[in-house]
C-alpha cells in the first residue's frame, strides 16, 4: 500500500451506507429492487425473441417455460400451434371424467392447441368436452378408435368441429344409425378412412353412405374385409372427385373392369400374392388408369421377375433386402425401409438415383451421410425412430452442409429428427448459417401425400 493511501474510517463508512440507504426508498429493499430489475429486464424481450427461446426447449421443457405467466404461455402456445401440427391428442373417459393422453405435460398445457385428436369409445361427455376446447381451433384431423354403436346424436355432439376437420378415420368402430347419419356432418372431408369398420343399420339401406355425394372428398381409405359391395360402383360414380384410393389387391380387378381413373393408388400387397396381381399392377399403369402407384405389405418376396411398373412412385421397403429394392425399383421416388448399416445407405443413395423421399428406420443418425452426400434429387429425410449418433461423432448442420455442396445441382433437403436428436445437433451447430441443409423436429412433419400418413399413421 502506498504511504499516501489510507483505509477510510469506520465513521466515513458509516457516513456513505447512510447516504445511500437515505437515496433508497424505504419501501423497497434492495434485494426485492434486484428481483423487480430481473423480471423486469426478462419481459421486455420482444415475441420474436422469446420465440426463439422455445426454439431451443424440449417439449416438456416449453410446458414448463409456458405455464409460468400469461404472456409467455401465449408464446409458447402459439410456437406449439405452429412448430407442432403433427402432434395429436387421444381422449376417453375413466369414472366420467375426461382424460387426455400422453400423459404429457405438454399435453396439458397444450390441450387447446392441437390440431389432431382421437376418441376412444363413444362416451358423450367426452364428445362434449372436445366441443368446447377444440371450437376455436382448426383441426385436421378427426379420429374414432374402438367407438362402437356410433349414432348421429354422437356426431350432433361435436358438429361444431367435425364439419370443419379434413381427415375423418374410423378404426375398430361399429354405427348402429348407420355411417352416412355421421358423415353428413362432415362437410369439410377431404380424406375418409374406414379400417375395421362394422355398418349395423336396422332400417334403410344398409351402404346408404356410398349413394351420396361428399364434394369435397378426394382419398377413400378401405381397409374392410370381405366382399367388395356392389354400391362402391355408386359410389365412385356419384365422386368423380375422389382421385385417390388406398385397398388391397382385391381392388385391383374392381378398378379396372368399372374403368376408374385415379391421381394415386395405394395398394396393400400380401405375401402370397401371384404374378396375375403384378400383371394387373402393370395393366392398370400401362392404360394411364393410376398417375401415381404406391405399394405396401409384405414385398420381401418379390423378385427381379417383376414386371416393370412405370407409375410406380413410392415403396413400403421393410424387411425387403437392398439387392431386391435395387433391381426391381430402382426408379422410386419415395422409399420407406430399414437402415442398420452404411454400406447399405450408400447402395441404395447411389442406386435410387430419382428418390425424392426418405422415410428411415436407422440404427444411427449418421447412416443419413450417403443420402445427403449422393442423391441430388432428395428433398426429405424422415428418421421414424429414436435414434442416435455414433460415438465419437459430431454430426452438425454444417458438416451435412458441407456434404451436401460437394453434389452437383442438390435440392435443398431437409431433415426430420425425433427431439432427443433434433435438439443434439442444433446444440452442435450453433452460429452456423446453412442454407442448402435444415434440421426440423419430426412434429413439424406435414404431408398430403396419403401413402406416407398411411405408414406414419398420421
Amino acid at each position: 500500500m502506498k504511504p499516501s493511501e489510507t483505509i477510510p474510517s469506520p465513521e466515513r463508512r458509516s457516513s456513505r451506507l447512510a447516504t445511500k440507504m437515505k437515496n433508497t426508498p424505504p419501501s423497497m429493499p434492495l434485494a426485492k429492487k434486484r428481483k423487480k430489475k430481473l423480471k423486469t429486464d426478462f419481459l421486455s424481450l420482444n415475441n420474436d425473441t422469446l420465440d426463439e427461446i422455445c426454439e431451443w426447449l424440449p417439449l416438456k421443457s416449453l410446458a414448463a417455460f409456458g405455464m409460468t405467466c400469461k404472456r409467455i404461455n401465449q408464446v409458447a402456445s402459439n410456437y406449439f400451434r405452429r412448430k407442432h401440427p403433427a402432434n395429436y391428442v387421444l381422449l376417453s373417459s375413466s369414472n366420467g371424467k375426461v382424460q387426455l393422453h400422453p400423459k404429457e405435460q405438454y399435453v396439458q398445457c397444450f390441450s387447446e392447441q392441437f390440431h389432431n385428436i382421437v376418441f376412444h369409445g363413444a362416451e358423450k361427455n367426452v364428445l362434449q368436452y372436445a366441443a368446447t376446447t377444440f371450437k376455436k381451433i382448426p383441426l385436421r384431423r378427426i379420429g374414432f378408435f374402438a367407438a362402437d354403436y356410433l349414432t348421429e346424436a354422437h356426431a350432433k355432439c361435436i358438429d361444431g368441429i367435425i364439419k370443419k376437420a379434413d381427415i375423418i378415420e374410423f378404426t375398430r368402430c361399429s354405427s348402429t344409425g348407420g355411417l352416412y347419419e355421421i358423415l353428413k356432418h362432415c362437410s369439410n372431408m377431404k380424406h375418409l378412412a374406414l379400417k375395421s369398420f362394422t355398418e349395423c343399420k336396422t332400417h334403410g339401406h344398409k351402404h346408404e353412405w356410398m349413394l351420396q355425394q361428399y364434394p369435397t372428398l378426394k382419398h377413400l381409405h378401405w381397409d374392410l374385409c370381405g366382399k367388395l359391395p356392389v354400391e362402391l360402383i355408386n359410389f365412385f360414380k356419384n365422386n368423380p372427385n375422389v382421385d385417390s384410393f388406398y385397398g388391397t389387391q382385391a381392388i385391383l380387378p374392381f378398378i379396372r373392369d368399372h374403368n376408374i381413373m385415379l391421381k394415386t393408388l395405394v395398394v396393400k400387397v400380401s405375401a402370397d400374392s401371384t404374378e396375375t396381381v403384378f400383371d394387373q399392377l402393370r395393366d392398370l399403369c400401362d392404360q394411364n388408369a393410376v398417375q401415381s402407384l404406391f405399394l405396401m405389405g409384405d414385398l420381401k418376396q418379390v423378385n427381379s421377375n417383376l414386371p416393370m411398373l412405370n407409375k410406380l412412385t413410392g415403396i413400403y421397403a421393410i424387411d425387403m433386402t437392398t439387392a431386391t429394392i435395387l433391381q426391381s425399383f430402382s426408379h422410386i421416388k419415395l422409399i420407406n425401409t430399414t437402415i442398420t448399416a452404411l454400406t447399405q445407405a450408400t447402395q441404395l443413395a447411389h442406386g435410387l438415383v430419382n428418390l425424392e423421399e426418405a422415410y428411415l428406420d436407422v440404427t444411427f443418425i449418421d447412416s443419413i451421410m450417403p443420402f445427403i452426400r449422393f442423391a441430388p434429387k432428395l428433398t426429405k429425410i424422415f428418421i421414424n425412430n429414436t435414434a442416435s449418433m455414433r460415438p465419437g461423432s459430431k454430426l452438425s448442420l454444417s458438416k451435412l452442409e458441407k456434404q451436401r455442396n460437394k453434389l452437383a445441382n442438390a435440392t435443398k433437403l431437409t431433415v426430420y429428427l425425433k427431439e432427443g436428436a433434433y435438439l443434439k445437433i442444433k446444440n452442435m451447430s450453433i452460429g452456423s448459417n446453412c442454407s442448402t441443409v435444415q434440421i426440423k423436429p419430426i412434429e413439424a412433419h406435414i404431408t398430403n401425400n396419403v401413402f406416407i400418413r398411411t405408414i406414419l399413421d398420421i
